[in-house]
């Protein structure tokens, strides 16, 4: 049974039981009741997907065989399940996975988010005025942050960031920071002085960056 979640995450069902270990069937002893995204929306990979069945699922059927969801351009999405409402509903919620040469954000896109490499690698790269190449400014590598002007600025990417090698990241949005502001005050403070330090730094190096472009 293929479900098309949306344009971007494509979720396949298949081999999945009912706690009763009835195997799906044409008659549909196990079927699907609703699922989140719409079948119609649009939604990006970190988006969270849900399906609600009409009878409680065998959580030992439940594998990376037996539900899969495809990122549009990535392929197999990597995430972690969970379960609610009497095994009735399964949610599978997506690592950020990028393949090489795709591009994470473009200079000039709006932001709201920062990203945290978990594994790969990123670039860095700005168009100089009267050029119509991208000039790499940096490379990223797991355990770096970057975007994270979008929790400080509302306003445009000012760089593009390309993948290098396969990319996982997790995502922090501005909602999620500002919750976490309310939350957990004391763990704002400091992601926001490590974020000041890093935005220091990167920016001293930008300058001589600059600089020998221009020389």
């Amino acid at each position: 049974m293929l479900v098309r979640v949306s344009a971007v995450l494509v979720l396949t069902l298949s081999a999945l039981h009912a706690q009763q270990a009835q195997p799906v069937g044409p008659g549909g002893t196990l079927a699907v009741v609703r699922s989140q995204p719409a079948t119609v929306s649009v939604a990006p990979v970190t988006t969270a997907v849900t399906i609600d069945f009409d009878r409680p699922v065998d959580l030992s059927s439940v594998t990376t065989s037996t539900f899969r969801v495809f990122g549009r351009y990535s392929g197999p999405a990597r995430g972690s399940y969970s379960f609610a409402h009497g095994a009735r509903r399964v949610t599978f919620t997506p690592e950020r996975p990028f393949s090489a040469g795709e591009v994470v954000f473009h200079e000039g896109d709006e932001g709201r988010e920062l990203f945290l490499i978990a594994s790969g690698s990123a670039s860095v790269k700005l168009r100089l005025a009267g050029e119509g190449r991208l000039n790499r400014l940096a490379t990223f590598s797991a355990g770096t942050v970057f975007g994270e002007l979008a929790l400080l600025d509302p306003g445009p990417r000012s760089a593009s960031v390309e993948v290098d090698a396969e990319l996982i990241c997790y995502v922090l949005t501005d909602v999620a920071f500002e919750q976490l502001g309310r939350e957990h005050p004391d763990i704002a403070i400091r992601l926001m002085a490590n974020l000041g330090r890093e935005l220091s730094r990167r920016l001293r190096q930008a300058n001589q960056t600059i600089y020998q472009l221009e020389a």
